[in-house]
């Protein structure tokens, strides 16, 4: 039975938080690379001010 309830709690709380965090973490560096992405390009343009 703790078994049992073991499982539950870690399906119902570690799962879904571990991945909330997962996906904030990978948010987070494909926002990094795509904006120095687009630094890089339009370095010396006007558009890099506005970006």
């Amino acid at each position: 039975m703790v078994g049992a309830l073991i499982m539950a709690v870690i399906l119902v709380f570690v799962i879904p938080v571990g991945f909330l965090i997962t996906t904030g973490i990978v948010a987070a560096l494909l926002g990094q690379t795509v904006k120095s992405d687009v630094d890089h390009r339009f370095e010396g343009t006007e558009h890099l001010e506005i970006s």
